[in-house]
């Protein structure tokens, strides 16, 4: 990269351009180029963000910044109220968000935690219950299903656009290429669409 601009507004808008991270220097001057601009159309400063607040913890991640401990406290107590004061629930296990919380803390993933995760990481906490309910028959073409992650897809019976909730009555399994074909139809639209493929 041409470092002769760093340091400038126009090193700035460099880094913006290309989709790099932007630099320290840069950062400073883009500030600086900000405030005078500013100061120049009358507008009044704009105070520093405090350590110990939520917009303090915002700075520190704008600025690529570790936050102190005083904003990450300050963020907590913000979202537990924003939360109505329920507690954060953590991942389970068996998923890849479990096999990621399992990272942040620092410890060895369970076995459950690794399979969801080598599995691809698909968000499929229930494709194994629903297999077994359907008895491994797909929703759509009534073929069976491999009891194989990257073949079976999870297919809400009523689109979530069509106001269709994420609940386990409203969860099909069927294979990949037959949701393709589902899209955002019901499912006897889908089954005369596949039946017509078939023949």
């Amino acid at each position: 990269m041409d470092t002769t601009k760093c340091g400038t507004p126009a090193g700035y808008m460099q880094h913006r351009r290309r989709k790099q991270k932007v630099c320290g220097p840069c950062r400073v001057a883009r500030r600086a180029y900000e405030n005078q601009r500013n100061r120049s159309l009358g507008m009044p400063a704009r105070p520093a963000a405090v350590c110990g607040t939520t917009s303090g913890y915002q700075r520190h991640r704008r600025n690529g910044e570790t936050p102190c401990g005083e904003c990450k406290e300050a963020r907590a107590i913000d979202q537990r109220k924003r939360r109505g004061g329920q507690a954060f629930k953590p991942a389970e296990c068996g998923t890849d968000g479990g096999y990621r919380r399992h990272l942040r803390q620092g410890e060895r993933a369970c076995g459950p935690c690794l399979k969801a995760h080598s599995e691809g990481g698909k968000p499929r906490r229930y494709w194994r219950q629903l297999w077994h309910a359907q008895g491994g028959i797909c929703a759509l073409c009534d073929q069976p299903v491999p009891h194989d992650a990257k073949a079976i897809h999870v297919d809400h019976i009523v689109p979530q656009s069509d106001e269709g909730d994420h609940h386990l009555s409203n969860l099909q399994v069927v294979h990949a290429q037959c949701n393709l074909v589902k899209w955002k139809r019901d499912n006897e639209t889908a089954r005369q669409l596949l039946l017509g493929q078939a023949a």
